[in-house]
């Protein structure tokens, strides 16, 4: 009996994998919603289609105003080889906007994110069209925490 050999390409405009024509995410049975198992098919995908799987260091960012970094923690930002920026919040000492993304790392819409904030809710929102990251509900006297992603 012969076998079938998958065909796997990458659109980089939409950065979406196709195995046989098909949109493919993998999924792992034991662990659906593995993000790390995710990134390591498609890594292994773009080592095949002889894309370079090299991830982005993370980026400090510059605080805007009265914002610093909580002990022990970074506020830092990279996009992964795949289009999805990834942001580490770990702020404290400030109000209104903490900082701005560069342009090529913004969404394209703008984001109202739910956070951790001084033991209780906090709101975050990124502006798309300037990039400015802001806590708007809540306060960080002691801290903001949050880990977000989106697709640009």
């Amino acid at each position: 009996m012969a076998r079938t050999r998958n065909r796997y390409s990458y659109d980089p405009a939409t950065g979406e994998f196709t195995k046989n024509g098909q949109i493919y995410v993998p999924s792992n049975p034991s662990n659906p919603i593995s993000t790390q198992y995710v990134f390591s098919e498609l890594k292994k995908i773009a080592n095949s289609l002889g894309i370079i799987y090299q991830p982005e260091d993370w980026n400090d960012v510059t605080f805007a105003g009265s914002w610093v970094n909580i002990t022990g923690g970074n506020t830092q930002y990279y996009i992964d080889p795949f289009g999805i920026v990834r942001i580490r919040l770990r702020a404290k000492s400030g109000t209104g906007a903490i900082f701005t993304l560069p342009s090529g790392y913004r969404p394209p819409e703008d984001l109202y994110l739910p956070a951790d904030g001084d033991a209780a809710f906090a709101q975050v929102n990124i502006i798309a069209s300037t990039g400015v990251v802001s806590l708007v509900t809540g306060t960080a006297v002691f801290g903001v925490s949050a880990e977000i992603t989106f697709r640009i």
